[in-house]
């Protein structure tokens, strides 16, 4: 993709996002874990083999807000009790992000963590990148250069595939 408004905003993330059956409730994936993790917070976060419910994915802060990235993930399963599924391939390191949310319900309008509306689907981001989270004081520094998505052209590629028993 490229960016070709001279004054076109900055871009929080560059990927896609996709809705699938809410039966994918169990997710293994092969990156940074098992805690969320972003571009600017990763040091702790240490690229092994993880797997968990989506549910547990979700971090329930006092507002609601985006939750639960996975960096360098090389690749991600999503599969029901039975074992079926997805596979998501990255062709380079990705960032993953899965929810039985709607994202979008994390706005301003949303106040409270409870009022996030369960939905019977599992989302999934598919980034190359979303820029970090900044704030390295308590009074808000903004998110450094080299996390922040400048560029002009971005360029990115995943295969996703339909998967069945265990991986």
């Amino acid at each position: 993709m490229k960016i070709n408004a001279a004054k076109s905003p900055e871009l929080p993330r560059f990927g896609m996002k996709l809705a699938t059956i809410g039966s994918l409730k169990q997710i293994t994936w092969f990156g940074r874990g098992p805690q969320e993790n972003y571009w600017d917070r990763k040091t702790a976060a240490f690229v092994g083999l993880y797997s968990g419910t989506v549910m547990d994915q979700y971090i329930p802060y006092i507002t609601p807000q985006e939750n639960g990235n996975k960096t360098d993930v090389r690749w991600v399963a999503l599969q029901d009790t039975n074992g079926v599924g997805i596979l998501i391939v990255g062709k380079q390191s990705l960032e993953i992000n899965v929810h039985h949310y709607f994202e979008s319900y994390f706005n301003e309008q949303t106040v409270h963590t409870i009022d996030v509306p369960f939905q019977n689907v599992t989302e999934i981001c598919i980034d190359l990148h979303q820029q970090g989270i900044g704030g390295d004081n308590s009074w808000g520094d903004p998110v450094h250069d080299q996390y922040r998505l400048l560029a002009k052209e971005y360029n990115y590629g995943f295969i996703i595939k339909p998967i069945s028993g265990k991986l």
